[in-house]
């Protein structure tokens, strides 16, 4: 059979067998099918999504991973106050004033050093050179006061026994005659007041103000020192005072 026979035949079948149409149930399915697909598709691609940005949230978003998030700035009034805790003043416990400094030393017999706290409106140094120095039991944490507006409040446990007697509630703050300890720091006035240690009839805390400054100035800060002993808090249990050198008056 030559090629012109071989053509010849073959558009004689394609004639002879007609290329019918697909049945309408058929197209239906297929067209079923490549909805379902599509479907499919965009129900991936938007789980896909979603995942991303969950992850993403959980990366910007404070709080929203397993990571603490930073701490919320407090709203304004609620703020803590700083607190000046002593465990060897029978458990004393003051609330200081916005913008006041607190400082405990711990008594050392061996360096001859009381146990004392100090409250200020400025910044105190350790105070423990000056001990060094001199032998002193208290050592104020600074060399001087600021000469027109100063303040340092120096507490200390007391145990002489007529002083426990004088101590009233809420405490007192007379003025007194500028003494050695607050010249020594260029005060030019000076307050003192008993603090009444609950349940204990030996002890009374000692507070000296010496304040810098005009008479208008040292009486603001009598005033606020006043309002700070008022809310002085003391251990449940105190210790009575050790028989040393902090069981001693001291000349201020």
């Amino acid at each position: 059979m030559t090629v012109d026979d071989e053509r010849e035949l073959r558009d004689l079948l394609e004639r002879a067998v007609p290329r019918l149409p697909a049945p309408d149930s058929r197209m239906r399915r297929v067209r079923e099918r490549v909805v379902r697909r599509r479907r499919r598709r965009t129900a991936a691609v938007a789980g896909a999504c979603v995942a991303a940005a969950a992850v993403l949230a959980g990366t910007l978003l404070p709080g929203s991973g397993t990571e603490p998030g930073p701490a919320l700035v407090p709203p304004a009034g609620s703020a803590s106050r700083d607190l000046l805790r002593h465990s060897e003043l029978a458990g004393l416990t003051l609330e200081l004033p916005p913008g006041w400094h607190g400082l405990t030393v711990l008594e050392d017999p061996g360096a001859k050093m009381r146990a004392v706290a100090y409250a200020a409106p400025q910044p105190l140094g350790s105070g423990r050179d000056a001990c060094a120095r001199d032998g002193a039991e208290v050592c104020p944490p600074l060399d001087q006061l600021p000469k027109q507006d100063g303040a340092l409040l120096i507490l200390a446990l007391d145990s002489t026994p007529t002083l426990a007697g004088k101590a009233q509630s809420p405490p007192r703050l007379d003025r007194m005659a500028v003494g050695e300890l607050c010249r020594g720091l260029a005060a030019s006035h000076e307050f003192y007041g008993l603090i009444k240690v609950p349940g204990r009839a030996d002890a009374v805390v000692g507070a000296t103000l010496c304040a810098s400054g005009g008479p208008d100035t040292a009486g603001r800060y009598a005033e606020v020192v006043r309002r700070m002993l008022a809310d002085a808090r003391f251990a449940k249990y105190a210790s009575p005072p050790p028989t040393s050198a902090s069981s001693a008056p001291v000349e201020y």
